[in-house]
């Protein structure tokens, strides 16, 4: 059994000492084009779960009709990780997983999109709006 509990994005995300530190998390419209960003995502997995080996989420950027992006930049992939009971972990007690992933610029167009994530029986969608930015004045 897992659960996705966090799905957000960042000008800048990471972990440390189990704590996580972002920076400009949480926004849901940007201009275009899309400046680096963090997709931070925390899924509880069980016990039991982490003893049957392999974890993989998988991620998907798509636009508001929920069709895959195609852009040059790797956006729609799956992320493995290996799975141990961390020490002292009892049955029924949920593990946190926190990942990360740091993205260059893209250039989307302006409209609406969302990542979704999944994982196990697990999902999460994460909506945005990428807007054109403002026209400059000239003075």
């Amino acid at each position: 059994m897992a659960e996705i509990t966090m799905l957000t994005v960042a000008n800048r995300a990471e972990i440390q000492n189990g704590n996580l530190y972002g920076l400009g998390m949480g926004w849901n419209w940007t201009f275009r084009p899309v400046p680096p960003l963090s997709l931070v995502v925390r899924t509880h997995v069980s016990p039991s779960r982490m003893g049957l080996g392999d974890l993989t989420w998988n991620f998907v950027l798509s636009d508001a009709d929920g069709q895959p992006v195609d852009v040059p930049l790797a956006m729609n992939f799956e992320y493995h990780a290996g799975a141990t009971m961390p020490n002292g972990s009892y049955p029924g007690a949920e593990i946190p997983l926190w990942a990360i992933f740091h993205f260059a610029p893209i250039n989307l167009d302006a409209g609406r999109y969302q990542w979704r994530v999944t994982f196990d029986d697990a999902a999460a969608t994460y909506p945005f709006t990428v807007v054109e930015p403002p026209a400059q004045s000239e003075n």
